[in-house]
């Protein structure tokens, strides 16, 4: 019998428009080995949950009778995952829910009990969250993570609590999960933040970095929150499930990191990209150039295919005005996504905007989606935060509108940049050649520790005309090629993460401890790697298995090439 191990119960949001997220999260993080079940569409049945190794319960309102049904599943041996459970789920994991003046917390920290044999190698002690979590009792179980109200200093209530019940689990979040993910990514909406004001660092413009001022704490900037709020749940799929879930591996091969090197045609001349693009073809590196419209000319439709061909990308680079609105924004996007398309034959898939202006919270996403694009790289950091992950994430996920929809563009942050680094751009000194050399070593060795994409800034007419930037650059792209860490042009990229979300994996019992991932929509990636618990035997593939790091633990990785065949299946036993 073939199926899908995980279930996911969504429904009416109990509290926030985001709880229906978890499926970007489970798509983020690989697993798409899961059914789906919108309980205003139909009410639980037992049907709906057999077979199923967990049913992850998102923030939603839930019937009695299904409360009745996750608990006889927990009970014959299933693994229950629920954000926020209520009543008898809240007792079922072990829990009870504090009323009164102390009932609730919003926006603090999470502590993380690395002593528990499920959170071995997890790779921070603490974590920020968003939005509410509800304060319980711990009566019967174990704490994965407590609440915290600064970093330093962990309450005796849970944030995430496990409970075993017979042969099942039972797991309960404080927080919504989904909800935490999506404000940490993209921060406060712009005409929320504070006291409305959506210029929030007074720079005159509108940009991203805006929305985490206040929210972001600085001495987390260098963590991927997001990214490690999903490991929490990646924790408790594997550890919790009696069954080992696969999954889809965040890059094409087992390597424990990626990397995208991007600039902008900004006062560049041909020669200047020519020179840059040969110092990063001299490495080994892809590259991909965003395009403002003036300087479209400077390359012809052969020639733009012929990058693509090569690995690397065009974008568009559009200049909007310092504060721009929606339809102001919009308008110049249309223009230049026209010319762009008329010059090149194709579509643009990359976006930057000139200064990383942003009008709007998720708004402008939409557009960018109805123009054919597939990947945003305006989160960048900046004043505040000069480094690192400004949304938390070293990983592309799709952007969400406040009324919970997702949007068809991925979110991905710019982690460093040239000019923020070697001139006084951002309002700080600028740095020399050694110290951004000895910065960009430690931030990509943290993109191999936290298992993201490495994305950063050059550009050309710095790269070609000045000694420190084209060090800069160098050093990227030497210590890209010295830890083997591939590069992807921005449409390689973004159309991998496409695909890659297009498989559907089901498994089949093959007999004892025996089994058999059945993979299908292979036919687009060229390669793929799957990834199983530490200790999985597989047969029946050509390439060997290997162990992968992935934040802290050990995973079998099997590299896969469909060669064109739209299905495969691999056997593996434990």
């Amino acid at each position: 019998m073939s199926r899908k191990p995980l279930s996911l119960i969504t429904g009416e949001p109990a509290h926030s428009p985001f709880a229906h997220y978890l499926s970007e999260i489970l798509c983020v993080e690989g697993y798409l080995c899961y059914d789906g079940l919108d309980l205003r569409e139909a009410e639980l049945s037992a049907a709906d949950l057999e077979g199923a190794s967990v049913a992850l319960l998102g923030d939603v309102r839930v019937s009695e009778h299904a409360m009745g049904l996750l608990s006889e599943f927990v009970s014959g041996g299933g693994v229950l995952v629920a954000m926020r459970p209520r009543g008898k789920l809240a007792e079922l994991c072990g829990l009870r829910r504090l009323q009164g003046m102390y009932s609730q917390a919003s926006d603090v920290y999470l502590s993380a009990q690395l002593a528990h044999p499920w959170l071995q190698g997890f790779p921070a002690a603490c974590l920020q969250f968003h939005g509410d979590a509800d304060i319980y009792e711990p009566r019967d179980g174990e704490a994965l993570a407590l609440l915290a109200g600064r970093p330093d200093s962990a309450s005796p209530y849970p944030a995430v609590f496990a409970r075993k019940v017979g042969q099942g689990c039972a797991v309960a979040f404080a927080f919504d999960l989904a909800a935490s993910v999506v404000l940490t990514r993209q921060g406060v909406p712009r005409e929320k933040a504070y006291d409305g004001d959506p210029d929030r660092d007074r720079d005159g413009m509108f940009k991203p970095n805006d929305f985490f001022i206040g929210y972001l704490d600085p001495d987390f900037r260098l963590l991927p929150q997001a990214d490690l709020q999903q490991e929490v749940l990646v924790r408790v799929l594997r550890h919790a499930s009696a069954r080992p879930l696969p999954r889809i591996w965040y890059f094409p091969a087992p390597s424990p990191a990626g990397a995208v090197v991007r600039g902008d045609s900004d006062g560049m001349s041909r020669a200047d990209f020519d020179r840059t693009l040969g110092i990063a073809e001299e490495y080994g590196a892809r590259y991909t150039i965003q395009m403002m419209e003036e300087h479209l000319d400077l390359l012809s439709r052969s020639e733009a295919e012929a990058l693509r061909e090569r690995g690397h990308d065009v974008g568009v680079h559009p200049i909007y005005p310092a504060q721009p609105t929606i339809a102001e924004a919009t308008e110049i996007l249309e223009r230049l996504a026209r010319a762009f398309e008329g010059r090149y034959g194709f579509p643009a898939t990359s976006h930057v905007a000139h200064s990383h202006l942003f009008p709007g919270w998720a708004q402008f996403p939409q557009q960018m989606a109805q123009r054919g694009m597939a990947v945003t790289f305006d989160f960048a950091t900046g004043r505040y935060f000069r480094e690192g992950y400004l949304n938390g994430s070293g990983l592309p996920a799709r952007f969400v509108g406040e009324d919970g929809r997702l949007i068809n563009v991925f979110q991905h942050a710019t982690l460093q940049g040239d000019d923020g680094y070697l001139t006084p751009k951002v309002l700080l000194a600028p740095m020399s050649s050694d110290e951004a050399a000895a910065l960009t070593r430690r931030v990509i060795q943290d993109c191999l520790r936290f298992n993201t994409l490495y994305h950063c800034c050059c550009h050309p007419v710095r790269a070609a005309r000045d000694q420190d930037a084209e060090q800069f650059l160098r050093c990227i792209a030497g210590e890209l090629r010295r830890l083997s860490i591939p590069t992807f042009g921005a449409h390689q990229w973004a159309e991998f993460n496409r695909r890659r979300r297009g498989l559907s994996l089901t498994i089949e019992e093959a007999g004892a401890d025996r089994r058999a991932l059945c993979i299908e929509g292979t036919g687009e990636l060229p390669e793929l790697t799957v990834l199983l618990p530490e200790g999985c035997e597989v047969k029946g593939v050509p390439a060997t298995p290997v162990g992968l790091i992935a934040r802290g633990q050990e995973w079998t990785a099997v590299h896969l090439s469909p060669e064109g065949r739209d299905s495969m299946e691999l056997r593996f036993s434990r």
